[in-house]
């Protein structure tokens, strides 16, 4: 089932985010009973802090609740001139906050959390978020489950068999890899227990919805494409990019997508190209006097068409819509 969704707000409250567990409060919440509470995970952020996993529920609630996954939006970023020595340093694309906070550090992943909450000062300048999808998350008896991207890849990346291009970038995202430890998250309790992830709640693993915010969505479709994923009960997204070929046109943009899915093909593609140097093995055939045996080789130059391969393989940027 796929429910498009249109949600729109504004920030109200500034909350404290240092706590591990605060009151849910924005303007549309109705519970008195509803928590905030923040989990520490073992995977780094670039710039070298763990990760975090927000979650939202009723503080009163006693059994098992079903659990909804949620990815926030504006996870894009890249470093315009990246260094080996320090891969983070320089200008971003998407900029910084107003406190120089950049979308590949984990504070930037956590304040993009609490604003989609309601409880924290616009982080994304284009939305406007009054927490209404984790309100009603919470008014509809599940567990809101909020990691956070500090990666800038759309969710996308994992070091393990999704890389980036590492080579230019001199860094891994890991957005894939996170999205997918809250799947495991709730379908392993030995993978949650070397995590030290131990919820105050309860939380029903065989009930699962996943809720994609704008560019979210992308990271949805990943995890629906992936081979171990379990049955889930729902769908929910909220202006998602459907487009990836018009987005592109957007200044910047096609280079963030380009190192992002990035395939090993789009380097070894041209060294592959080397195999059709055994066309030289057809120079023996100049010892033959049959000049047209030396005209077949000319069939050989075909295999510069080749090098289209290179094209093809950037089209896969594509194909992940």
């Amino acid at each position: 089932m796929l429910l498009l969704i249109a949600l729109s707000g504004c920030w109200k409250t500034e909350a404290d985010i240092t706590f591990d567990v605060v009151p849910f409060q924005n303007d549309l919440v109705a519970s008195e009973t509803g928590v905030v509470e923040t989990l520490v995970t073992d995977l780094s952020c670039p710039d070298g802090e763990p990760a975090k996993i927000v979650l939202v529920y009723d503080s009163t609630w006693d059994e098992a609740k079903p659990a909804a996954i949620v990815l926030h939006s504006s996870a894009f970023d890249y470093v315009l001139n990246p260094q080996a020595e320090s891969a983070l340093t320089g200008a971003h694309w998407a900029g910084t906050t107003d406190d120089g906070i950049h979308r590949m550090s984990q504070a930037w992943g956590v304040q993009k959390v609490w604003e989609t909450l309601g409880m924290y000062p616009q982080v994304e300048p284009a939305e406007d978020n009054l927490g209404a999808i984790p309100t009603a998350i919470l008014d509809a008896g599940m567990v809101g489950i909020y990691p956070t991207n500090c990666w800038g890849d759309l969710w996308h990346n994992s070091s393990t068999d999704v890389p980036n291009d590492r080579g230019s970038e001199y860094l891994d995202r890991e957005g894939g890899t996170y999205a997918w430890w809250m799947v495991r998250f709730l379908q392993d309790a030995t993978f949650a227990s070397t995590q030290n992830i131990t919820p105050a709640v309860r939380i029903d693993g065989q009930s699962l919805y996943l809720f994609g915010l704008g560019d979210g969505a992308l990271g949805v479709a990943d995890l629906l494409r992936h081979e171990e994923m379990p049955a889930i009960s729902g769908v929910y997204l909220d202006s998602p990019i459907d487009d990836l070929d018009q987005w592109a046109e957007t200044a910047g943009v096609d280079e963030g997508l380009a190192r992002i899915y990035w395939t090993p093909s789009d380097d070894t593609d041209d060294t592959d190209d080397t195999d059709d140097t055994d066309d030289t093995d057809d120079t023996d055939a100049t010892d033959d006097t049959d000049d047209t045996d030396d005209t077949d080789d000319t069939d050989d130059t075909d295999d510069t068409d080749d090098t289209d391969d290179t094209d093809d393989t950037d089209d896969t940027d594509d194909t992940d819509d």
